[in-house]
């Protein structure tokens, strides 16, 4: 996966959960992704996938 998720791909899991990558950090490790399913929509910056959870759920999903 890596670098070459582009703007709007869609990213889901097991869940039926989904969140829309937007751009990459200039290091290519960070990015930032609006997450539907809450109201308002969030747009989160600065997140891993090494992280231990993306959006409340766990990385390894």
């Amino acid at each position: 996966m890596g670098s070459a998720l582009q703007p709007g791909d869609l990213l889901s899991n097991a869940a039926h959960h989904a969140i829309l990558f937007d751009a990459w950090e200039p290091d290519y490790v960070r990015f930032s992704y609006y997450s539907f399913g809450s109201t308002p929509v969030k747009h989160r910056t600065r997140v891993s996938l090494g992280d231990a959870t993306v959006d409340g759920w766990p990385t390894g999903d």
